[in-house]
C-alpha cells in the first residue's frame, strides 16, 4: 500500500495538462531537428555573406624587419693607395666606410580586385544563395527558395 501511494505521488507530480497550442509550442522548442535546421540556415547566411564579399577588393600588407647584429665595415688607412705626385698620400687621411644600417624595414601594401574571376565568384554566390534557400525550406522558414526569384 505504501509503495503504490509513493508511486502514485511520483507519477502524479510529472503530469501536466496542456492545451493543443501549448503542446505544439513545447514540441517545437524541444525539437532538435528543428534547432539543427535553424543553425543550418544561419550557416548558409554566413556562407552567402562570404561569397558576396569576394566581389570586393582585397587589401593586404606584408612587412619585413631585418636586424643585423654585426656589420662589416671598411677601414682604409691614409696612403694605402700610394702617393700622387703634387697631391700627397691617397687617401690623405684614414677612411671608415659604414656598410649600412643595423635595422632594415621593408613594407608593401597592395589592393587587388579579382576581375578575371568574377564568373567563378558569381557562381559561388548563386550556390550559396541556393544553399540558404534549401536550409530555409528544411527549417520551414519563409523566404526565397532555390530557383525562386
Amino acid at each position: 500500500m505504501i509503495v503504490v501511494t509513493a508511486a502514485h505521488t511520483l507519477w502524479g507530480a510529472q503530469v501536466k495538462k496542456l492545451t493543443m497550442a501549448e503542446a505544439v509550442e513545447l514540441a517545437l522548442k524541444q525539437n532538435r531537428n528543428l534547432k539543427i535546421a535553424h543553425f543550418k540556415v544561419q550557416e548558409a547566411q554566413q556562407e552567402k555573406a562570404g561569397a558576396k564579399s569576394q566581389y570586393l577588393p582585397t587589401l593586404s600588407n606584408e612587412t619585413k624587419l631585418l636586424h643585423v647584429t654585426e656589420l662589416q665595415n671598411i677601414d682604409i688607412p691614409a696612403g694605402s693607395f700610394g702617393r700622387i705626385s703634387g697631391v700627397g698620400p691617397s687617401p690623405p687621411r684614414d677612411l671608415f666606410i659604414d656598410q649600412g644600417k643595423t635595422t632594415l624595414v621593408d613594407s608593401g601594401t597592395s589592393l587587388s580586385e579579382p576581375l578575371t574571376q568574377l564568373i567563378r565568384i558569381h557562381q559561388q554566390n548563386k550556390a550559396a544563395d541556393a544553399e540558404q534557400g534549401a536550409s530555409r525550406l528544411a527549417a520551414g522558414e519563409p523566404g526565397l527558395y532555390p530557383g525562386a526569384r
